[in-house]
């Protein structure tokens, strides 16, 4: 089925710092399996402020992050 999603989504690579001003706001966001690869509480708590800072007001946010030991193999 053909949503049209061509027209209204748009991917954007790179990092939240590399955001021009006039592209502030979005209706939505993710952050899949990257927390954990960032070191120590206040760095993750800075990027997640920063993204909520780039969300439209109400804005789904999906984020999906892998816990645990990052020197177990398990991870």
């Amino acid at each position: 089925m053909k949503l049209g999603l061509e027209n209204r989504v748009r991917l954007i690579r790179g990092t939240i710092d590399g955001l021009l001003p006039s592209e502030s706001k979005f209706d939505a966001a993710s952050c899949i399996l990257v927390l954990h690869f960032i070191d120590g509480e206040q760095e993750k708590l800075k990027l997640l402020k920063s993204i909520k800072g780039h969300l439209k007001h109400g804005a789904p946010f999906v984020l999906v992050s892998a816990y645990g030991d990052r020197d177990n193999a398990e991870l």
